[in-house]
């Protein structure tokens, strides 16, 4: 099983059935001086600078998942005080539930592995620039405007904007203009279906 991050709001998705696909950042490696850029076959690539006007291939960019793969979802959660495990997209208060005090939530970054309630089997993978993707496509995203005539051109340029907000509130501000909505950058598609915790294991 490999691990993946989600926000509270794309974690409330997946729960209602509404999110089934992601997209992932093609980033290079730290190493000075590279860029990402397509081959001549149009596939995405490391690069790095060795000269005035010219470059060298460093490696292909291959997704960190593949098809079949199990994935555990990381979300911030924390511990009540019995030591149950709690997880901030279920909402409601813990107060009005007879704590005390409200928890201080964890990040989702440091969710250990048997902490995870959902599980993700990838069903396909692919490759293309971040502006690429079509009004069907953020539907299943989880992030679509509502109450809007599916049928014309307005939905799918209504359905963009929204998902460009997201997109670019999940962006850090350093990271903007490399990797927010205008930039366009390579993204890999990750499609998924949720899973039960017995068929992650049995997998």
């Amino acid at each position: 099983m490999k691990p993946i991050l989600f926000n509270t709001t794309m974690v409330h998705a997946i729960l209602n059935g509404q999110k089934t696909m992601t997209r992932r950042v093609v980033k290079p490696t730290k190493r000075k001086g590279t860029f990402i850029e397509a081959d001549f076959a149009g596939r995405p690539c490391e690069w790095v600078y060795t000269g005035i006007d010219s470059k060298r291939l460093v490696k292909m960019c291959e997704p960190q998942y593949q098809v079949g793969d199990i994935l555990w979802v990381r979300e911030t959660f924390n511990t009540d005080w019995c030591d149950h495990v709690i997880y901030k997209a279920d909402g409601g208060s813990a107060i009005e539930a007879g704590y005390s005090r409200e928890p201080k939530w964890r990040p989702s970054i440091h969710m250990p592995k048997e902490a995870a309630r959902i599980f993700l089997k990838v069903a396909d993978v692919w490759v293309e620039r971040l502006q690429d993707i079509i009004a069907s496509e953020i539907e299943k995203e989880g992030m679509a405007p509502s109450n809007v005539d599916k049928s014309d051109d307005f939905y799918n340029g209504i359905a963009r904007e929204v998902y460009a907000g997201l997109w670019n509130s999940t962006v850090k501000k350093k990271g903007i203009t490399d990797f927010g909505w205008d930039a366009n950058p390579w993204v890999f598609v990750v499609e998924f279906e949720r899973i039960t915790e017995s068929e992650a294991k049995n997998e």
